[in-house]
């Protein structure tokens, strides 16, 4: 006799690998490809993603974008090599970070 299996629901998560030199966020120092701790502590439901900068270090977006309103204009500067913080081109990142600052 053969046992059929009938599913109803299934909740499928994807990652996917960042072209990044940094698995680790090094503003709340969590992996990248987790929620960042602000996110995890307020238990929110909130899109927590990474994004990449022309330097190809790697942050999640809620860190970068707290890190800049801390900083003046002028000096926006990645936190690791200091260069000016500009966010790598990517189409589908791109869309959810016009406004990103």
């Amino acid at each position: 006799m053969e046992t059929k299996l009938i599913i109803n629901h299934m909740t499928l998560k994807a990652f996917s690998t960042l072209n990044s030199q940094y698995d680790i966020c090094s503003i709340c120092r969590e992996n990248i490809s987790d929620k960042c701790i602000k996110c995890s502590q307020n238990n929110t439901n909130c899109e927590c993603y990474s994004i990449i900068g022309i330097c190809s270090h790697a942050y999640h977006h809620c860190c970068i974008k707290d890190w800049m309103k801390n900083k003046c204009i002028a000096s926006q500067k990645c936190p690791l090599c200091s260069n000016k913080w500009e966010l790598k081109k990517r189409n589908n990142i791109n869309k959810q970070c016009n406004n990103l600052f």
